[in-house]
């Protein structure tokens, strides 16, 4: 089956499918499932093991039986290698007195503490996807999804790392995935394959798969503070669809970077993108359109919702494409829904192909705070609020600090302190012109997390990186003068000996 295959579930099988699933669960209190015990028949549960009682809720080989409602904690004390692919993970229907009148939710959270769950690299393993997640809907019967969280676990050398799925009829009942401080990786297909379901990551990576770092097909895709690189295709592509079943989709990445994807950082349609304090760096190749960001409206043909896409605080540098190596947006406007571009306070430059293009026929992109197009493209002069045309003086992609790569400012860039910073009455921090409608919150800090106003300096730079200044010798070494904008050590030092802004 394809990526996006349909999986349709004949109404047929149900009983068949109650009579696999449908056990009884009896614990009521959460159950920690630990890979490896022995348990007093001296059977070793293991993960497999543990994830079939975790969701059937029986004992299982040498496992205990996980809770009927509560979230069973599955801890790893080493690394899995595995033959097989896991069984599914899935919400199931109790079959007595009546199919499907209690269903059981799956609530599953597993602990890796470093460990990795990898497929076995002896030549006569088959190829197969590591772990999925499936739910259920259809008409007249309701499955809550499966709810799982990965904390501190790697997934690697999977033909898929993870799927995430619902069947056909399925789209109410998303299966939910969280991934905290994991990684996926090294996967002949794609890290992650979500079809109908909502994936979470906080400061995780994707990366070193042979097909996209992400592929979402109607999804809600949310990266914070997370690394998407390296991925042998698209870092991330998310489509969405199914304008009856109102299931369109978001992309949402906050504080997160996607670097060197082959295929290109993002390739969004039909759904609600938004990319805040986020760098999208290297990515693409001269065949591609849209090596950082490809944006592809809604077909007038379809009766689909536009796309909504918006940058804010984002620097988009040194991608590579034939056309609009740093964003490309194709042409095309839906009849009813219209499609938004917009750029607030965000920067493309240094990009091969164009650092900007916006194909015949779209609608304008709209410009608001202060933005940084090096090359001047997708501006026209009748718009209003023209963006900084010139190179911003962007050092390489490093490690500035924070938990993910950014392009800093170098001294003497126009991109700096372009932007008023915004407080309340009381002198309360709004964030950034252009971010904030006064009322509430915008943009206060860049994406490793250091303020956007500095202490006596109410004025934000442009994209994702803030300048800041040391105050002492030792932020300076060992490679720190890079985040402060310096060319080197002795450059930094000279600074803190004569209190110079090295920004003017």
């Amino acid at each position: 089956m394809t990526a996006f295959g349909f999986r349709r579930f004949p109404r047929r099988l149900l009983p068949l499918f109650t009579a696999l699933f449908g056990l009884t669960a009896e614990s009521a209190e959460a159950t920690t499932l630990t890979v490896g015990a022995i348990d007093a028949n001296g059977v070793a549960c293991t993960l497999a093991d543990a994830i079939v009682a975790a969701d059937n809720n029986t004992y299982t080989g040498g496992c205990p039986a996980g809770s009927k409602d509560e979230t069973d904690i599955i801890e790893l004390t080493g690394d899995v290698i595995l033959t097989e692919a896991l069984p599914e993970v899935r919400s199931y229907c109790s079959p007595e007195p009546d199919p499907c009148a209690e269903s059981v939710q799956t609530y599953i959270t597993i602990n890796g503490h470093g460990h990795s769950i990898a497929r076995s690299r002896r030549p006569d393993t088959p190829e197969f996807d590591l772990l999925t997640l499936f739910s259920l809907c259809a008409e007249g019967v309701y499955m809550p999804p499966p709810i799982v969280k990965l904390n501190e676990v790697e997934l690697k050398n999977g033909d898929t790392g993870i799927v995430l799925e619902a069947a056909t009829l399925g789209i109410e009942c998303p299966p939910e995935l969280e991934l905290v401080n994991s990684r996926i990786t090294d996967n002949s297909g794609d890290g992650i394959s979500a079809r109908f379901a909502s994936l979470r990551l906080t400061s995780s990576v994707i990366k070193n798969n042979g097909g996209h770092g992400i592929r979402g097909y109607a999804s809600d895709i949310y990266l914070t503070d997370s690394t998407v690189a390296r991925n042998a295709d698209r870092g991330v592509s998310a489509h969405g669809g199914l304008p009856f079943y109102e299931r369109r989709g978001v992309l949402s990445v906050t504080r997160s970077t996607l670097a060197g994807n082959t295929g290109g950082g993002i390739e969004l349609a039909v759904l609600h993108a938004t990319l805040v304090n986020s760098t999208v760096s290297g990515n693409g190749n001269r065949k591609t359109k849209g090596g950082g960001i490809h944006v592809i409206p809604s077909d007038s043909s379809d009766e689909l919702p536009g796309t909504e896409f918006t940058l804010i605080n984002a620097t988009v540098s040194h991608n590579v494409a034939e056309l609009g190596g740093g964003v490309y947006r194709e042409s095309g406007e839906h009849w009813i829904y219209i499609d938004t571009s917009a750029m607030i306070n965000s920067i493309l430059a240094d990009n091969i192909g164009s650092d900007c293009v916006s194909a015949t026929g779209t609608t304008r992109i709209t410009f608001s705070g202060q933005n940084l197009i090096e090359d001047g493209g997708c501006f026209d002069p009748s718009y209003s609020n023209p963006p900084l045309i010139g190179d911003p003086r962007l050092g390489p992609l490093g490690d500035n600090g924070g938990p993910t790569l950014t392009h800093a400012l170098r001294r003497g860039s126009i991109a700096l302190d372009r932007i008023a910073f915004i407080r309340d009455l009381n002198g309360n921090p709004l964030g950034c012109e252009g971010t904030t409608d006064g009322v509430t919150a915008g943009v206060v800090t860049d994406q490793r997390g250091v303020s956007r106003a500095e202490p006596g300096d109410d004025f934000c730079d442009i994209g994702a990186f803030e300048h800041a200044v040391p105050s002492r010798r030792h932020e300076c070494q060992s490679g720190g003068y890079k985040k402060f904008g310096f060319d080197s050590l002795e450059q930094c030092l000279r600074y803190l000996v004569h209190r110079r802004t090295p920004s003017r």
